[in-house]
């Protein structure tokens, strides 16, 4: 009989601050899971990025090993052609007849290997939505069904057009919609894939603990009340702002903030 696996990752998720292991009261599922589950209290991850860190846990290697070393950009094609000769995870288990899905965050390249379904970029600009994708997805569901060279181009093309875009204003958000669509619905996408055909290998990548931070300013200022602490600012000096943030701020908004936490009158501001 086959065992059906899911691996959940958080992105920069806090041992302290996870309640099962002596942190805050922030994370009730976690805690709720982890009484009849067993809990590893001194569990480290292999090093502090993403790629390599993802990969040692499809391959089972530390990053020496498999050959990835860098995040992002920084990966050489050295590197590339190193773990593209390293069995994962998720191959092994579709050469034995396992069901492969991917959810949430998509890194792509190698860590695509292996899984018979896989979000794109395009996809996680809507947090993972499939049933509500916009033009844009839709598009890149065309360019891939034509060459997937083509979609990685449009991708890219998009993701460097879409940088230079002018932010939403903060005050035009809806957080609870926000919240609604983002890894509330990553995880409805997981649960609505697992309701078929068995067994099945699933890996969800989860970014709620990750900017950008989308929290009502209300919010912040509860827990900047609560969680007080004395700031170090000339620690921070020159690190960017969130841009719809920084204009709130510089017009009067949030003063308490401004005179705590802001380090000079003309802060530099994200991109």
């Amino acid at each position: 009989m086959h065992t059906n696996v899911v691996v959940v990752t958080i992105d920069a998720l806090r041992a302290d601050r996870v309640g099962a292991l002596g942190g805050r009261d922030l994370t009730p599922t976690i805690d709720t899971f982890s009484q009849d589950a067993a809990t590893f209290t001194n569990a480290h991850s292999v090093i502090n990025t993403t790629d390599p860190a993802v990969t040692s846990i499809q391959t089972g290697r530390y990053p020496l090993s498999h050959g990835v070393l860098n995040h992002g950009w920084r990966v050489t094609d050295q590197e590339k052609q190193s773990i593209e000769t390293v069995p994962q995870l998720p191959e092994v288990l579709s050469d034995a007849g396992y069901r492969t899905a991917k959810f949430g965050r998509p890194l792509g390249r190698w860590h695509r290997n292996g899984f018979d379904r896989y979000p794109s970029q395009m996809e996680s600009r809507i947090a993972f939505d499939e049933q509500n994708q916009p033009l844009v997805d839709k598009i890149g569901e065309l360019l891939d069904n034509v060459n997937p060279v083509l979609k990685n181009i449009g991708e890219r093309f998009y993701t460097t057009v879409d940088r230079f875009l002018p932010e939403q204003s903060t005050n035009s958000i809806n957080y609870d919609h926000w919240r609604d669509r983002s890894e509330d619905r990553v995880i409805q996408n997981l649960a609505s894939w697992i309701d078929g055909e068995k067994p099945f290998f699933s890996f969800v990548h989860l970014m709620d603990t990750h900017g950008p931070y989308t929290a009502p300013p209300e919010l912040v200022k509860t827990y900047l009340e609560e969680f007080d602490y004395e700031v170090d600012k000339t620690e921070y000096e020159g690190w960017e702002i969130p841009s719809a943030f920084h204009a709130e701020v510089m017009r009067g908004d949030h003063p308490e903030i401004r005179h705590k936490y802001y380090f000079s009158e003309t802060p530099s501001t994200a991109v």
